[in-house]
């Protein structure tokens, strides 16, 4: 087919078909964003009832558990939650009293020498506890026998006796004060 049509023709038709075109594009992007549009709102009055719903549930939730009861549990675990780090605590800085004990029961003594208190101080910044001992001894060569079994040992630091200790003879009351380390 022969094309027999003014150039002025072809030019006005040219530009009908782009002006067609871009009349149909144009009309695809409009439509096509207000259908994004109202698919954005859709979405967003959506999440708004959601949101709406879960304020009256969470509302509600709240009323239910502000009950007396609700609040006197809330309280015991408040109360337990403050005491879970002094437990923490103590028992970081505990002493192992059976370990020291059994050390001391050990100890050779004499069979006139006998106890009849155990103070055991907590440990100081070094890690050393200090025990405090008192005792009867039937002879003063018992309880001499018994300082040097004391001394001998590795993990008493320090024994020191009290002067009353040493005043009697025979039935002899002592006060013994010793360091306990590793």
């Amino acid at each position: 087919m022969i094309n027999l049509l003014p150039q002025e023709e072809k030019d006005k038709l040219f530009l009908r078909r782009v002006k067609n075109l871009s009349i149909i594009l144009g009309s695809v992007v409009v439509i096509s964003l207000i259908c994004y549009i109202f698919i954005l709102l859709s979405i967003k009055f959506y999440i708004m009832a959601e949101i709406e719903n879960q304020k009256f549930i969470l509302e509600t939730t709240e009323m239910q558990y502000k009950s007396e009861n609700t609040e006197d549990i809330k309280d015991a675990i408040q109360y337990y939650n403050d005491l879970l780090p002094k437990i923490q605590s103590f028992y970081k800085n505990q002493i192992y009293l059976s370990k020291i004990l059994a050390e001391i029961s050990q100890i050779q003594r004499p069979s006139g020498l006998y106890f009849n208190g155990i103070l055991i101080s907590a440990p100081d910044a070094k890690g050393i506890v200090k025990v405090n001992i008192l005792g009867v001894s039937d002879t003063r060569e018992n309880l001499i026998s018994f300082q040097k079994s004391l001394q001998s040992q590795n993990t008493i630091k320090t024994v020191l006796f009290s002067a009353d200790s040493w005043i009697n003879p025979t039935n002899a009351n002592f006060n013994l004060t010793l360091e306990y380390g590793n």
